[in-house]
């Protein structure tokens, strides 16, 4: 399991370069997570998956206007592969960074999100 969090660790840290870059993310860099974690929890992947779908379809009926579809596959990446909680424990740190930020760069505009999941991802596993 520690290899697929490596993994998905520099994953990250591509995505958020290009994210405060481009404000957008290429979602095919996750496709080495979603397989290394079939391979190692199929049981558990198929109702991830199932919920992952229904996220998807919840997002689009939203018409795209407070999360972005790559966000979501970040997220979705991180639930499969931490506890219930510590996902819960990364979402909350990645918000209230996310809050600081906007609020100390005084933007009107959306703000990159994946940078926040970054850093709060290393954040979660240096406090575990």
């Amino acid at each position: 399991m520690l290899i697929i969090h490596l993994i998905f660790s520099l994953t990250l840290l591509l995505l958020a370069c290009q994210d405060l870059k481009t404000k957008t993310i290429n979602g095919y860099y996750l496709i080495p997570v979603y397989f290394s974690y079939i391979l190692l929890n199929l049981k558990t992947f198929w109702l991830a998956s199932f919920c992952y779908g229904l996220w998807l379809i919840f997002h689009y009926f939203l018409a795209n206007t407070w999360i972005g579809a790559g966000d979501i596959d970040i997220l979705f990446c991180g639930f499969c592969l931490t506890s219930p909680i510590n996902w819960l424990i990364w979402l909350n740190m990645a918000c209230y960074l996310q809050i600081l930020i906007h609020y100390l760069q005084h933007r009107h505009g959306p703000t990159p999100f994946v940078p926040s999941l970054t850093l709060s991802w290393f954040g979660l596993f240096f406090l575990a």
